[in-house]
């Protein structure tokens, strides 16, 4: 019997050892299947989220590459048109002059090429012969040089603004240069050309970055920008003859360049691989090095050119293994902690197994683990009151630091109210002194007038009670039509006794009282009071106080500009000038909130608010405003 019952125990024993065989195997055979598994969504997910951080790091750096660059060709854009206006270039390409009369016409043109920053400003007959040019007095000189072939000169003659980019000919071979130019009419007909230059290659040296490239593609896929000198007068695309016979007729980039080798780049959104431009590309392409960017781009549809900007993608590798080795140490850990685990759990079964082969010892072994369990659930009870206690302590600290948010915007609320009800009050103030005065002299109209100027003015305190109040709770700010002329109305009768007491000459040019932008009354006003308020206080102390306020309609926006004659504004002040709590005044003079509102304000109305030096010394402070179209309603 004890031999029949060893074997059945042998047996048992075998049947346990096979089944722990079976499970183990199965166990691993989960665990690396999970461990792949995991690994693969890390690999693709840390690959996603580096090239996204990629991608939006590279879609600002391509918007401010291509604001930069309109930018700078708006500000000579509509220079031409002006400078054809001139009596002088007029007569001079009517009756061409010779000695005095053509030095000072150079002179002439030296003088506004100074003033306008532009690389050469020239005029040209209509013959196509620059007559006169600012770089007479340098070896450069273009006086004298046909350009009647030129495209902007061609463009000019026939009537339209011209737009023209180029490698510049003699005598300047090799800079990449920016036309404009404009006809010149008289006797009702054309005489002549202007056309300023502008120097574009000093641009790339500020788009320079270690993590990307960038680059300018004309509307026919040459390159002719790039911080790689390398890719400069390459073709994304292959040119056909047209092109190529077309770019070598105008001489656009010069001799040297042609033909071009084309580059792989694709022409959407992409990551994609360019072969290393320092091998021919008549070599097999399985031979040449290849680099991965993330392709991006912009359209520039004024200038007919395309911003590229081509993002390396080393980091997203870099990135990639980081987040493989990290969660493979963890994966190893876990599997370490798995065995760890099931090597304890083999010896607890064997120590039951030896447990009932020792029938002597079982009451002890129970015993034993009875204890050992009470001891861990007094232990986990202990611990879940610590978790507890702790979840408890995290609410109170999160109620703690809602209240003090609530207390810190009530605070911002509170200063914010006190500075916009400022003027209102100073203007109540005013009104009452006035009734009194008025009442003294018995002149019972005059004191009506007033009261009701108060009243006015209190509801307007209200409104902007409730203004303040929509921005605290994020409602959208209402616009609709408002007719300009009421709100600079309202705002000059406000600071009316200002302009007395501080001795200011005010020069309005005020617009037609139907003329409407968008906004609002009560909040344009608002703007206006602030704005009048810091050109007066910035004359403090000067001889000439003078404060011109002017509208200019164009055709989708009104452009209302006021211009002191005080101190101005430094370029270090300009740049934070209209941030919260910035101000340039002294102590206890002013919160720095005026302008942050009155920005925010006309950002909120779709419009903007820009600064600028004064000529005659001060500053000109224009407000930008959406214009409501004849057949628009409200």
């Amino acid at each position: 019997m004890a031999k029949i019952a060893m074997n059945s125990e042998l047996a048992g024993g075998g049947r346990r050892t096979l089944s722990v065989r079976i499970v183990r195997s199965i166990m691993i055979a989960g665990f690396v299947a999970i461990s792949a598994a995991v690994l693969w969504f890390t690999f693709y997910w840390s690959q996603k989220i580096a090239l996204e951080e990629i991608r939006e790091r590279s879609g600002h750096t391509l918007n401010l590459v291509a604001t930069n660059l309109t930018s700078e060709l708006s500000k000579f854009q509509y220079q031409p048109a002006l400078l054809a206006n001139s009596s002088l270039f007029q007569s001079v390409l009517l009756d061409p002059a010779t000695g005095p009369e053509l030095d000072s016409l150079n002179r002439e043109l030296e003088r506004i090429n100074f003033l306008s920053g532009a690389l050469d400003t020239f005029l040209v007959n209509k013959s196509g012969t620059v007559v006169a040019s600012s770089n007479w007095a340098s070896n450069r000189s273009l006086v004298g040089f046909f350009v009647g072939t030129q495209p902007y000169f061609q463009s000019a003659m026939h009537g339209g603004l011209g737009r023209y980019h180029a490698i510049s000919g003699p005598p300047d071979a090799g800079e990449m240069s920016y036309f404009f130019s404009h006809p010149i009419r008289a006797d009702n007909r054309q005489v002549g050309v202007v056309v300023i230059r502008l120097r574009l290659g000093s641009l790339e040296e500020r788009w320079l970055a270690p993590d990307h490239e960038t680059m300018v593609v004309d509307d026919a896929g040459v390159i002719f920008m790039s911080t790689r000198s390398d890719w400069r007068f390459r073709a994304t695309k292959p040119l056909d003859a047209a092109i190529l016979t077309k770019l070598k007729r105008l001489h656009q980039y010069g001799d040297r360049v042609y033909p071009f080798w084309p580059m792989s780049a694709p022409q959407t959104d992409d990551v994609v691989e360019i072969a290393d431009s320092s091998i021919s590309p008549n070599q097999k392409s399985s031979a040449k090095k290849a680099q991965r960017y993330l392709f991006q781009q912009k359209d520039m549809p004024t200038a007919g050119w395309r911003v590229i900007i081509l993002s390396r993608l080393d980091a997203v590798a870099a990135q990639t293994v980081i987040a493989l080795v990290v969660v493979s140490f963890m994966l190893v850990s876990a599997l370490l902690l798995i065995a760890v685990r099931h090597q304890r759990k083999l010896r607890f079964q064997e120590r039951i197994s030896l447990q009932e082969a020792a029938l002597a010892n079982l009451e002890d072994q129970v015993e034993q683990r009875t204890e050992a369990l009470t001891t861990v659930n007094r232990r986990l009870r202990s611990e879940i009151g610590e978790r507890h206690r702790a979840e408890e302590e995290l609410h109170k600290t999160q109620e703690e630091l809602v209240q003090s948010a609530k207390l810190a915007a009530l605070g911002q609320m509170s200063v914010g109210l006190s500075h916009e009800l400022n003027q209102p009050l100073a203007a109540i103030r005013s009104y009452s002194d006035n009734a009194r005065t008025f009442l003294e002299r018995a002149q019972s109209e005059s004191v009506r007038s007033n009261l009701e100027g108060i009243s006015e003015l209190t509801e307007r305190m209200a409104k902007i009670i409730r203004n303040l109040r929509t921005y605290a709770r994020g409602e959208a700010v209402e616009s609709r039509p408002t007719s300009l002329r009421v709100s600079l109305d309202e705002a000059l009768n406000l600071l009316e006794v200002r302009f007395r007491e501080e001795a200011v000459e005010l020069v309005a040019d005020l617009p037609d009282p139907s003329l409407q932008v968008v906004g609002g009354t009560v909040r344009l006003q608002q703007v206006f009071v602030n704005l009048i308020s810091n050109g007066i206080d910035a004359m403090k102390g000067r001889d000439i106080r003078r404060l011109s306020i002017s509208v200019v309609e164009h055709k989708e926006h009104v452009d209302v500009l006021i211009t002191d004659t005080g101190i101005g504004i430094s370029k270090e002040d300009r740049a934070n000038i209209f941030d919260p709590f910035y101000s340039t005044k002294g102590v206890g003079e002013g919160t720095g909130l005026g302008l942050s509102i009155s920005y925010g304000i006309i950002n909120q109305f779709g419009g903007q608010i820009e600064t600028d030096d004064n000529p005659d010394g001060g500053s000109i402070f224009t407000v930008v405003l959406q214009k409501i179209g004849a057949g628009e309603t409200a």
